[in-house]
């Protein structure tokens, strides 16, 4: 029986954005109380001032991720021990760990392994391991929800999140320069496109069955009918993210349907991608459409 890794200590400093999460909003209570000492995440951010410019940075969105894989709980409410085995899970005792590992063991092994082969890189090639670390990042932490969200349509249609998919076709551009490493990787063009027009793409890029996929949604779907909170509705947002020297990458990141109210559509959300150089439509060998602007097809299985 394989034994779980030690927990390591971690600085309980933590961050969160306000906007339209209940969770957010709850923890900025917390920071702000006025019934006891400042709140020593609060004073780490730089005190009350924070409140009136908070950053969205890679730093503080990685604190703000940081939960309790077993119970929920969040650093502002109780200080969390980091895994050492894949080094991204965080647990709020040893107790959760331990009835989390079966979960959680299968995930450990295999980022730890990544992680391994990153420092064997790291001896002969320090510049690809460094990309590979970015594109760790990257993975475990997505910042293009909104700008897939956007060229979705979701906001029109949320159901093409159920037939749709958005492939992305990258370039890595290593800058000391860049302090968050996602911003490393440049979308150069993207589309958005059906997944039953793109089944021969998607199973060279990632070796998945277009079917499976679709089949998943709509258990996503059918789960979502009997839904009594419609804010909380899952959506799947499915993506493929690749380039030269960059592995092939299948997201389906759920996303609540609140997640549309809390922003309005931005018709130039390519530049949420890059700003400096907004990516182009990509053009497909085998013809395939790009659907962005194509809603003749929008069926709402929802009451959304």
């Amino acid at each position: 029986m394989t034994k779980s890794p030690e927990l390591t200590d971690i600085c309980n400093v933590s961050s969160c954005t306000l906007g339209t999460d209940p969770e957010a909003q709850k923890e900025y209570a917390i920071l702000a109380r006025t019934d006891q000492p400042q709140h020593p995440v609060l004073t780490a951010l730089g005190g009350p001032e924070w409140f009136d410019s908070p950053k969205d940075t890679y730093k503080l969105q990685q604190r703000y991720r940081k939960r309790c894989t077993g119970c929920g709980l969040r650093e502002m409410q109780k200080e969390l021990l980091r895994c050492s085995g894949c080094e991204r899970t965080y647990f709020c005792s040893k107790k959760c760990q331990r009835e989390s590992w079966r979960s959680h063991k299968s995930g450990c092994e295999r980022i730890r392994e990544e992680l391994n082969k990153i420092e064997s890189v790291q001896q002969v090639d320090p510049l690809k391991a460094q990309q590979a670390r970015d594109w760790m990042a990257r993975s475990t932490m997505p910042n293009t929800t909104e700008a897939y969200i956007n060229a979705l349509g979701l906001h029109r249609d949320p159901s093409r999140a159920f037939t749709h998919i958005v492939l992305s076709r990258l370039e890595y551009i290593p800058s000391a320069t860049v302090t968050d490493p996602r911003d490393r990787f440049q979308v150069v063009v993207c589309g958005v496109f059906r997944i039953v027009d793109v089944k021969k793409e998607i199973r060279a890029l990632v070796g998945a069955d277009p079917g499976e996929i679709l089949r998943t949604n709509e258990g996503i779907r059918d789960d979502t009918t009997d839904a009594f909170d419609r804010d909380r509705v899952p959506l799947p947002l499915v993506s493929i993210e690749y380039g030269k020297g960059i592995p092939p990458r299948f997201s389906r990141h759920l996303i609540e349907f609140m997640a549309l109210c809390g922003c309005e559509y931005n018709p130039e959300w390519r530049k949420l991608l890059n700003c400096t150089c907004p990516p182009g439509s990509l053009k497909l060998k085998s013809g395939a459409k790009d659907v962005e602007y194509d809603f003749s097809d929008s069926v709402v299985p929802l009451d959304l």
